[in-house]
Order: C-alpha cells, then structure tokens, then sequence
C-alpha cells in the first residue's frame, strides 16, 4: 500500500480524524522505524482488533474488589515462517501453550529458540492452571498486572517482564 492508501484505511477503520491519524501513524513510525505502510496498518489494526481489547480486561479485572491477581503477557516471537512476514500474529501462541510447535512448523518454523520457548510458555500455563500464578523459576518474576503496574510478561526468545510494552501505542490509540 502508498502512504496515502494506509492512511486513508487507518482513518475510516478507527473513524478518526486527520489530525488524531496522523499523530496515531507517527507514533506507530516511531516504534517500528522503516516499517512500510501496509504494516503499519496492520499493526494498528491487530492493535486494535486485540491487544487493547486484552489490556482493556486486564484493567477491568484487576479493579475488581477482592478479585485474583492479573498476570499480563505479549507473545512477541517473531516467525521466521514466510520470511517473517507474519510477524507475531494473533494465536501465534497456541503451538507454543499445547506443545504443538513440531506438528505446527509449517507456521513457526524450526528455529533453535522453538523448543525452550516452547517449554517456557507450557510451565507457565501449566503453573498458572494449577496456582492462579504463572511464575516459574525459568522466567523473571511475573509481577501482577494493574493499572497504574502494568507489568507485562513479554515472550520472546529471551523473555523479559516489562512495564507498560508499547505504552506509547497504547496511550495513542486511547
């Protein structure tokens, strides 16, 4: 897609003006320097479609009176399937969480990080089922999501918790 096209999709799939898309593509050319128009698009609109809708019950949630902790995580692996076209797609997760990574190769491919990762995400979701917490010895401490903490469990190769990934996008396409 031209500049012109990404822009003129942004702007009538979040209905906004041209100022408020304008400022909400700077931003997105900010955190992905070089990125072409198309996936700028598609990032905002992923965003859009799921990561806010996520973070937004997340929130909820931990504002609960009395309710369980909330542990926030991103599954940020890259791909290498399709040249790494893909990105970290929605459900990108799913071979990760079921052990499933060799039967799905078509999609992540057979990178070394697969089968460590892979064991990661299992222990986490496993611990998570069986204490309501998805710490494990392997990952840094998971600290609980709210608010104003936005600890986030980021699940790359090299797994991190982060506070508030992506914050500037977020706060933008609030």
């Amino acid at each position: 897609l031209s500049a012109d096209e990404a822009y003129k999709r942004i702007k009538g799939f979040l209905k906004i003006d041209d100022a408020q898309a304008e400022a909400l593509i700077a931003v997105y050319q900010a955190q992905h320097v070089g990125a072409p128009p198309s996936e700028i698009l598609a990032f905002i609109v992923s965003d859009h479609a799921y990561r806010l809708t996520n973070i937004h019950g997340a929130e909820q949630k931990a504002q609960q009176a009395g309710g369980a902790p909330v542990f926030m995580y991103e599954f940020a692996w890259e791909s290498p399937a399709f040249k790494g076209a893909l990105h970290s797609p929605h459900t990108a997760e799913i071979p990760f969480v079921f052990g499933n990574v060799d039967v799905a190769s078509a999609f992540t491919g057979d990178g070394p990080e697969l089968k460590p990762l892979m064991q990661q995400v299992m222990r986490a979701w496993a611990n998570f089922a069986r204490t309501g917490n998805p710490g494990t010895d392997e990952l840094p401490a998971w600290k609980p999501f709210t608010p104003q903490e936005r600890w986030t469990m980021v699940f790359t190769a090299e797994c991190q918790l982060v506070h508030d990934p992506r914050g500037a996008e977020r706060e933008a396409m609030n």
